[in-house]
């Protein structure tokens, strides 16, 4: 069994060590802006233009696109802060000018009608950022108009924290934006761009140098505190040939072709330990070493959705190939090779040619390994290009080879630089969870998680009536378990615990269903909501409530009422019972509703415990 492979003889732990990161401060690779009607690029412009505009028919839309390249951080570290500068030639009308993060990409040569339908996703989004430009309005550097108080280029700049955008692209190293001017105005604001140039004022006799005019993107590293760093290699390795039956577990390296005319596929199966739903994983960086490479050098890996045998074979694995290469590839990349169709210790190469490094080729999973929340990772590699011609890795069964050199003699390459491996940096998980003045909310993780001071958890059942029973957990809530939070408003922080856990598929305990993407409630379902009966679940319409990721709804198939109480223990509809004895507590009537300081007469709640106001 696989998890008897995992972390055990076949994962080599070994611990990295990292040094400090330095800044990384870089300009645009590419920046260009794109308006409504204007059909010719502005990819030589040095300046990015940007306006909005609508009355009636008419309608001019401007916006700017800048697109950067920065370092990823090293392994064990984080972004800790990025900056965007931007240097204005004017500003007209109001200024202020939103950001948001431009995913599709663009091309300096693009126009606005080839970029139109990303540009409206994008601007649908939330800005990642919102700012006004600096500048003394209408005037650019070189006008006469300009005052002494504006002869240093930094009363012209305005600094643009992104760091959680470029955070959000940390793993790529490059990140692409748009800037939109917010306010609905006839008029247009400039910001240079990469192509800029010295700009000089002859009046106040100043120069601007092209160097402080280009927009710059400063990011700083930190390094992670509670993370882990290991580097796993294979726990099973091979490979399968489509009408073929061999057993290739002991073959010290794996073959890889796609040749459509001929029915030909193999293709190579990989998988690795990863830490469990209990961590995050920061960075999965997957490295190959290559034995050999004829034709193209373009692969692909995919997910792979089968905990496949060593010895296994084309057909048992068929509809697992299928529907992983049905599917969109993970990544596309360029297998490297230091010398072309020859082969690493079988034909004799250059001693320059004999550095592995430029056998190896790095390809990030960060992605798909942290979405696993599991204790392995399979993969499949498939050949990208339709050839008759295979490329070859080396699996995990290779140990030292000798490499023949071309005057002669030998050298040794090791085996731990030839087998495949992951490099993994995690650290332990926790979720933010945000309790609103209603004081309730649901939540479902797939780890085990500690519960913070302050909050009380509980799953929930149905049986028969308009009431679902609450039930306690104490301590800890078990992972893939939705349960009902009750807390005062304010965000609290669930840690993960020590316990490692798998991600379950589809997370429910008695009533209540977790999901851990964006989901429409189904018909008939209900949601937590603070509505005219209090806080309780209401009955969802099955297209318009959405429950958002890690959160839950109540299925109560024989419930026809349109909400439903929740029980405590034989008090119903308390939203908020929660450890705080002060004095001070909140206090909240029979329906769930958080009270003032001047209660009438009536019932309320406080600590858990009624009491009465005559």
């Amino acid at each position: 069994m696989i998890k008897q492979l995992l972390f055990t003889a076949c994962a080599a732990l070994l611990t990295v060590s990292v040094s400090a990161q330095d800044n990384s401060v870089t300009n645009p690779t590419a920046d260009t802006w794109v308006g409504t009607g204007i059909t010719k690029s502005n990819e030589s412009s040095n300046t990015v233009e940007i306006r909005s505009y609508n009355s009636g028919s008419t309608t001019t839309n401007y916006y700017a696109l800048l697109a950067f390249s920065f370092t990823k951080p090293n392994a064990g570290y984080t972004v800790k802060k990025a900056t965007l500068r931007l240097t204005a030639r004017y500003k007209k009308g109001d200024s202020e000018v939103k950001l948001y993060d431009f995913p599709a990409g663009f091309k300096e040569s693009d126009v606005y009608s080839t970029l139109e339908s990303s540009i409206t996703s994008a601007i649908a989004a939330t800005a990642a950022a919102d700012f006004k430009i600096n500048s003394p309005g209408n005037y650019a550097p070189t006008d006469g108009g300009v005052t002494s108080d504006y002869s240093a280029v930094d009363k012209w700049q305005v600094n643009v924290d992104v760091t959680d955008l470029v955070k959000s692209h940390a793993n790529d190293g490059q990140v692409s934006m748009l800037l939109q001017k917010v306010y609905n105005q006839n008029n247009s604001s400039q910001i240079y761009s990469k192509e800029a140039t010295d700009v000089t004022n002859s009046n106040l006799n100043f120069t601007f140098k092209a160097a402080d005019l280009y927009p710059q993107l400063t990011v700083e590293y930190e390094e992670e505190t509670g993370v882990s760093t290991k580097t796993e290699t294979s726990a099973k390795d091979t490979w399968i040939m489509k009408n073929a039956t061999s057993d290739r577990s002991t073959a010290t390296t794996m073959e890889i072709t796609t040749y459509s005319s001929k029915d030909k596929y193999l293709y190579g199966l990989m998988a690795f330990a990863l830490p469990g739903s209990n961590y995050t994983i920061t960075s999965a960086q997957l490295r190959l070493t290559t034995e050999r490479i004829k034709g193209k050098n373009n692969m692909s890996v995919y997910a792979y959705g089968n905990d496949f045998a060593e010895n296994t074979n084309y057909s048992n694995e068929e509809s697992y190939v299928t529907a992983a290469t049905g599917s969109t590839a993970l990544k596309s990349f360029t297998v490297n090779c230091g010398v072309w169709n020859k082969a690493l210790g079988t034909d004799a190469i250059a001693s320059d040619d004999a550095d592995i490094s430029k056998w190896q080729t790095t390809v990030d999973l960060t992605d798909y390994a942290n979405s696993l929340g599991s204790e392995y990772m399979n993969i499949l590699l498939g050949k990208t290009d339709d050839q008759d011609l295979a490329t070859k890795f080396f699996t995990k069964e290779q140990g030292d080879l000798t490499v023949k050199l071309s005057d002669g003699t030998t050298t040794t390459a090791s085996a731990s630089d030839l087998i495949p491996q992951l490099t993994l940096v995690y650290k332990k998980a926790s979720y933010d969870l945000t309790v609103g003045d209603a004081g309730a909310a649901t939540l479902v993780l797939p780890y085990e998680a500690t519960i913070p001071s302050g909050v009380k958890a509980y799953t929930l059942s149905y049986t028969s009536g308009d009431e679902v029973s609450a039930t306690e957990v104490s301590t800890t809530i078990p992972a893939n378990t939705p349960v009902l939070i009750n807390a005062t408003a304010g965000t609290y922080t669930f840690e993960a615990t020590d316990t490692k856990t798998t991600k379950a598929a589809a997370p429910a305990k008695d009533a209540l269903t977790g999901v851990w993407t964006s989901t429409t409630a189904p018909s008939g379902s209900y949601i937590l909501y603070n509505g005219t009966d209090g806080i309780g679940f209401y009955k969802a319409d099955g297209s318009t409530n959405k429950i958002d990721a890690n959160h839950a709804y109540l299925t109560a198939t024989a419930a026809t009422a349109k909400s439903l109480k929740i029980n405590y223990n034989g008090t119903t509809n308390i939203s908020n019972i929660t450890n705080d004895e002060s004095a001070n507590a909140p206090v909240y009537n029979i329906q769930g509703m958080r009270m003032g300081k001047n209660l009438p007469k009536g019932i309320y709640i406080k600590n858990g415990k009624k009491f009465v106001v005559k």
